[in-house]
């Protein structure tokens, strides 16, 4: 059984990186929604004029999905990696495959989930998965060698390592 070596502080901070990106993508959307909302007439022009209503919209899920990106940013920087888990963990990075090796690998952290970060060329893409989706609750708890159902294999098992 091969094993690889990743730097879980070098993907955690690539993970970190993109989502403060985000969140500055959002904020730039979020203003622009709130200043359309505001400058838009109070009065509709016709019984067609929605653009602010509809703006006001756009700005009010812009908000909750900010703040629901700084919260899962802020669990991000408070986390503590474990060094060398023997179980799937928040904060583990797991492969998951054939007994040849790693097919895909997963890192299990609290917030950032379905983003995929390369750490370098030579290492296939990771991605993170959060403890409450379906491919983190697969692997959470499971050891070295357990069969785990983590979508993809018709019949829905695979033998998982920890790297």
């Amino acid at each position: 059984m091969n094993s690889l070596t990743i730097d879980k502080a070098i993907l955690l901070e690539a993970v970190i990186a993109r989502l403060e990106k985000e969140l500055a993508d959002i904020r730039v959307g979020f203003d622009e929604a709130r200043r359309t909302s505001i400058e838009s007439p109070g009065r509709m022009q016709s019984r067609y004029d929605t653009m602010g209503v509809e703006a006001a919209w756009v700005a009010d899920g812009l908000a909750r999905n900010l703040k629901s990106k700084m919260e899962g940013l802020a669990r991000l920087r408070q986390l503590r990696l474990p060094s060398a888990p023997p179980k799937g963990c928040v904060g583990a990075v797991v492969g998951v495959g054939s007994l040849g090796g790693a097919e895909s690998i997963y890192f299990i952290l609290p917030g950032a989930g379905g983003q995929t970060v390369q750490p370098n060329e030579n290492v296939a893409p990771v991605l993170v998965v959060s403890p409450g989706s379906p491919a983190g609750k697969s692997l959470i708890g499971k050891e070295v060698g357990d069969e785990v159902a983590v979508g993809g294999d018709p019949d829905g098992k695979v033998v998982l390592w920890i790297l």
